[in-house]
C-alpha cells in the first residue's frame, strides 16, 4: 500500500471524535460501503477537492466526478472490485462530508490540512457495524492524540469512545423440529429427533462473529403434546459433524465426539397448563455453560435425549430456545 504523510498540523473530526495530527503522521480513514457520495458545500465548478484512485499496483488514475443536477453532490460512480484508495487534496477551507445510505459522516479538516487519505473496501457493505474496519490511526507516540498505536494495537485514551461492538450482548437462538410419523414408545435415554435413519441436529445461530465465545444461561423446551411429562437433556456441540444415532435409538457417548461436545442441559419433567392447553414445557435458567463457536461459524448445535421415556404422538413438535451471554 502506498504511504502518505501529512506534514502540516491539522485536526480531523469523525463522528464527533477529534483526531489531532502532528508532523510526519500517516492518517488512514477506512470506510467500507459500495456506494459513496462526497458532499461539497459548493457546486463542482468550485475547485474544492481533487480525487485520484491509487490502485494496489501503484498506478494513479483520476476519478470521474459528477455534480448531479446541481445538488452539490460529487459522486464517484466508478467503484472497482477490490480495494480503492481515495487521495483527497483539500483546496478550500470548507469541509467535505462523506454520505452513505442512511448514515452521514462529517469529516472536518482545518485550513492548515493539505491532504487526507481515504481508503475504501468495496467488498464490505458494513460501516458503523464494523467500526474496527472503519478507522485506523498511525501516529508518533509523542504526538498529541486520543488514539495511539501500542505495539501494533489500536488504543483509545480513557473515554466512552469505543471501536467495534462492545461485548456483553445477550442473544437467543431458536430451533423447532417435527419427530417421525409414528407412535413408537421411547425408552429412557433414547434420542428424540426428526428421522429414524439420519437425524438433523438442531442449529442455534447465537454468535456475534465467527468464532464467538460466551455462556449458555438458559434453555427452554416446549412440545405440542400436553401429555408428554418426560424430563429431557439437551446436548450441545460446536460442530454438526458428529457421530450420532437416529430417532428412538439409545444415545451413545462416543470418544470420537470428544472435541465437539460443549455440554448438556437438563430439563425437569415437562408441565402442562390448565384444561384446554395443547402443549407441555419447562426450562432451566440455572446454567452457565461456556461455548466456543468454530472459527468460521456463529452457530452451535444440539439434540434432545429423553431421560424417562414417553409415548409420543405422530409428528410431535419440539421447540427449543437457548439464551446466551456473548463475550
Amino acid at each position: 500500500m502506498p504511504t502518505y504523510k501529512n506534514t502540516s498540523h491539522s485536526a480531523i473530526t469523525v463522528n464527533g471524535i477529534l483526531f489531532k495530527v502532528g508532523e510526519n503522521v500517516q492518517t488512514e480513514m477506512i470506510i467500507s460501503h459500495p456506494d459513496l457520495d462526497i458532499i461539497s458545500p459548493y457546486p463542482l465548478f468550485n475547485p474544492l477537492t481533487r480525487f485520484h484512485t491509487v490502485f494496489g499496483d501503484g498506478t494513479n488514475e483520476e476519478v470521474i466526478l459528477i455534480d448531479t443536477e446541481n445538488t452539490k453532490k460529487i459522486k464517484i460512480f466508478r467503484l472497482l472490485a477490490g480495494n480503492l484508495f481515495i487521495f483527497l487534496e483539500n483546496t478550500s477551507n470548507h469541509p467535505p462530508m462523506v454520505l452513505f445510505p442512511g448514515k452521514t459522516i462529517e469529516i472536518e479538516v482545518n485550513r492548515n490540512c493539505s491532504q487526507l487519505v481515504l481508503y475504501f473496501s468495496v467488498e464490505s457493505s458494513c460501516l458503523i457495524e464494523e467500526i474496527s474496519h472503519f478507522t485506523k490511526y498511525h501516529s508518533d507516540p509523542s504526538s498529541s492524540t486520543n488514539v495511539q498505536i501500542d505495539g501494533g494495537t489500536l488504543v483509545l485514551s480513557p473515554s466512552e469512545n469505543h471501536i467495534g461492538e462492545v461485548g456483553g450482548k445477550t442473544t437467543t437462538g431458536v430451533f423447532e423440529f417435527v419427530r417421525p410419523d409414528d407412535t413408537i414408545d421411547y425408552d429412557p435415554n433414547d434420542i428424540v429427533s426428526d428421522d429414524t435413519t439420519g437425524i438433523t441436529l438442531m442449529e442455534f445461530d447465537i454468535g456475534r462473529i465467527d468464532g464467538s465465545t460466551g455462556y449458555i444461561t438458559k434453555a427452554l423446551l416446549l412440545t405440542d403434546n400436553p401429555a408428554c411429562f418426560s424430563s429431557f437433556a439437551i446436548w450441545l456441540f460446536n460442530s454438526p459433524d458428529i457421530m450420532i444415532q437416529s430417532d428412538n435409538d439409545p444415545l451413545l457417548l462416543l470418544h470420537e465426539n470428544r472435541e465437539k461436545i460443549i455440554g448438556s442441559i437438563f430439563i425437569d419433567e415437562l408441565e402442562t397448563g390448565e384444561a384446554g392447553s395443547d402443549s407441555a414445557w419447562n426450562f432451566n435458567a440455572d446454567v452457565r455453560i461456556s461455548f466456543h463457536c468454530l472459527s468460521d461459524s456463529t452457530k452451535i448445535y444440539g439434540l434432545i435425549q429423553t431421560l424417562d421415556g414417553f409415548t409420543p404422538i405422530a409428528n410431535q413438535k419440539f421447540y427449543v430456545t437457548l439464551t446466551a451471554e456473548l463475550n
